[in-house]
């Protein structure tokens, strides 16, 4: 337990996940990937207007659906879409995951929450909670016979953001829309030597009318070199 906000708070959460996933390949140029998964468990109550928290039941679902086309020339040139779908919960009143301004009393908390690692962009990066997310990307292998750049990826990503609840919150704080905003970003990949290799990444997020703390464009840069021996 802690205090948040002048208020007593206790944290009690407790998940479990089913979940199915496949993957596999439609033809010679067509990979497919699907997860589904189901969450359920107990979880406390938003301490805010009732005291003390109740335990209420987590029901939940989370799906991910990918297909890449593999154009099969000699850049390695591929095209990918994926669409994320996440429930959220309308009676949490501030945050789509935290138990401060959460579920409230005596209901059941259909907010998700936790899916692993998902593409969710670089710069807006969004809990996967009460979330649909458009994904279309593609990347390639531009000088594949130089000797120093062969090994040289380039990419890019569009993504599109929106609730799957209106009126449910995400992890920040928003009105009552369903158009969260849409996010482009570019990727560069280079296997230097066979142990050193640069990674860049640039986003910039456009927040859409449901975003109310910041309507400014949002930019992420990252550039790391790796050493491997």
């Amino acid at each position: 337990s802690a205090t948040v906000g002048g208020i007593d708070t206790n944290f009690d959460y407790e998940s479990w996940y089913v979940g199915a996933g496949s993957t596999g390949n439609i033809g010679d140029r067509l990979l497919y990937g699907v997860e589904l998964v189901y969450q359920g468990g107990e979880t406390l109550s938003d301490p805010i207007v009732v005291q003390p928290q109740t335990k209420d039941d987590i029901q939940a679902f989370a799906g991910d659906f990918k297909l890449d086309f593999l154009v099969s020339d000699a850049n390695k040139s591929r095209f990918t879409v994926e669409v994320l779908v996440a429930t959220g919960d309308d009676d949490r009143s501030l945050h789509t995951t935290n138990t401060f301004g959460g579920n409230a009393p005596g209901t059941d908390d259909h907010s998700f929450n936790a899916f692993g690692l998902i593409n969710t962009g670089l710069a807006f990066s969004p809990n996967v909670s009460n979330l649909i997310l458009l994904r279309g990307g593609a990347s390639t292998f531009p000088l594949p016979n130089s000797e120093w750049f062969k090994q040289l990826q380039v990419g890019t990503n569009l993504f599109v953001f929106n609730k799957f609840d209106d009126d449910a919150p995400i992890d920040e704080l928003t009105s009552d829309q369903t158009y969260l905003g849409f996010e482009s970003d570019c990727y560069a990949n280079w296997q230097i030597t066979s142990d050193l290799s640069l990674g860049i990444r640039y986003g910039v997020f456009f927040p859409g009318q449901a975003i109310t703390t910041d309507k400014d464009p949002r930019h992420f840069f990252f550039t790391s070199i790796t050493y491997a021996y």
